[in-house]
């Protein structure tokens, strides 16, 4: 694990590095995710309200040239919204993203996507800062939770 823990670091480096987290996604980013299934609503639980356990995620397609734009939802905080400036998707079931907001740090996120649903297994900052590390998160150490798609 600690050999795959590095690739990961040095894949996110290369891409910080080579500029990929600079500028607005491309075409080849939203094709990427419309294949992985990417696109849509997601939450914990959908027929549940929004809350700090059950936050919800939207990842869709907007503005000229197209962007992949993800929101994050929860109660007591604006919703987030950033742009995928890269997506990798290794397989059917693994894709790496860096995402961008403006003013803040990329982030650069793998997920996999499951007979449960979409996980969260790594969460990177350009600066190196692991806040989700093999599924479980730095700030609890809770592991993390399957997203289910909503309806569209």
């Amino acid at each position: 694990m600690a050999k795959a823990r590095i690739l990961f670091g040095a894949l996110v480096a290369a891409v910080f590095a080579n500029g990929h987290a600079c500028a607005a996604g491309t075409r080849e980013t939203v094709d990427i995710a419309e294949r992985f299934g990417l696109l849509g609503n997601w939450a914990i639980d959908c027929e549940k309200p929004v809350a700090p356990g059950n936050p919800r995620v939207r990842y869709f397609v907007d503005g000229e040239p197209a962007s992949v734009v993800h929101t994050y939802e929860i109660p007591g905080a604006p919703v987030s919204s950033d742009t995928v400036v890269y997506a990798e998707a290794s397989s059917v079931t693994r894709m790496l993203i860096v995402m961008r907001r403006p003013g803040a740090a990329s982030v650069a996120t793998v997920l996999l996507n499951t007979k449960e649903g979409l996980l969260v297994t790594d969460v990177m900052t350009a600066g190196g800062d692991h806040l989700i590390a093999k599924g479980i998160m730095a700030a609890n150490g809770q592991p993390t939770k399957p997203y289910r798609r909503c309806g569209d």
